[in-house]
């Protein structure tokens, strides 16, 4: 889709009525397809897998669904979301991560490259050199890391509970939480693999070893490019945003974040909201690609963009 410029200062009714079209909460927008799901997800660069208490951006499954889910589960379209994400990922359609605040992200390929790039001059990423990894690592972090660079490829978390002998209910639950952290730091991905009976399971593996093209792609990207579409595209999604919200979701320095939302300010990307005031600075996209012609409000001065 064509980029639609938006009015200036979107008041906050405004900015949510086109939020609910932008994050897919419509009925008539339900995904119903493996090809419509990796669409919805390409479009956007990057989604949360689920919706998340106190974080307004894209996610799967209220696309899926095709409305809020206020925290609520939906186990009906769960697992249609999960086989979709299974198959997507092990096709290499989209990847699994962590990008957003630590929560499980789905993003595609241009993006995931962009995110590596923000830590591909590390070098415990470039030459998957664990002393180095280890260090930024808690020791159960660590660990599975050692783990699975010992091993052939990728492992599944009862493999590793087996490895590591953390089969007790706190064993299991140190685990994730290692799991949780090392795949934060870009140390271990998910990956999906074929069981021996061929049904398709979560696993884990070193992202050095799982994502070695994009790791070399990312590693020739200059960090605050990535940075700029990074923030480009989440402004694009979310239509208005402060911040310092944005630096708490990414993950991102506060003076880096603002750096680079003036940088897109001075390219006419975006523009600082009225909203905005002293040590509370928020931005809204001049522009964005996730609405029906129709549905933009008409402004005489609607803001240019590139």
């Amino acid at each position: 889709m064509t980029l639609q410029r938006l009015p200036a200062g979107l008041p906050p009714d405004e900015a949510e009525k086109l939020r609910w079209q932008a994050f897919g909460h419509k009925h008539t927008s339900v995904l119903t397809s493996a090809d419509g799901f990796q669409r919805f997800i390409a479009q956007r660069g990057f989604v949360l897998t689920g919706p998340q208490r106190g974080l307004q951006f894209p996610s799967a499954l209220e696309a899926v669904v095709g409305r809020p889910l206020l925290g609520r589960s939906f186990e009906e379209r769960t697992a249609e979301l999960d086989a979709w994400r299974c198959d997507c990922v092990s096709r290499g359609r989209l990847h699994a991560a962590a990008v957003l605040l630590g929560y499980s992200t789905l993003s595609s390929t241009p993006f995931h490259i962009d995110f590596l790039a923000l830590a591909a001059d590390r070098d415990d990423l470039r030459k998957m050199d664990l002393a180095l990894a280890k260090q930024r690592l808690g020791y159960d972090a660590g660990v599975v890391c050692e783990h699975l660079a010992r091993s052939d490829g990728a492992l599944t978390q009862a493999e590793l509970e087996e490895y590591m002998q953390l089969r007790s209910q706190p064993g299991r639950t140190r685990l994730r939480r290692a799991l949780g952290e090392a795949i934060r730091r870009f140390c271990v991905c998910e990956v999906f693999r074929k069981s021996p009976s061929g049904e398709v399971v979560v696993a884990y593996d070193l992202t050095a070893r799982a994502c070695a093209g994009p790791l070399a792609k990312a590693c020739k990207i200059d960090p605050a490019t990535a940075r700029q579409r990074i923030a480009t595209r989440y402004l694009r999604n979310v239509l208005v945003e402060g911040c310092h919200e944005m630096a708490r979701v990414l993950g991102w320095p506060p003076d880096v974040t603002l750096a680079t939302l003036r940088r897109l300010e001075s390219r006419k990307i975006a523009s600082e909201h009225p909203a905005s005031r002293h040590n509370r600075w928020f931005f809204q996209a001049n522009a964005t690609d996730l609405l029906p012609p129709h549905s933009t409000p008409r402004s005489s001065d609607a803001p240019s963009d590139e």
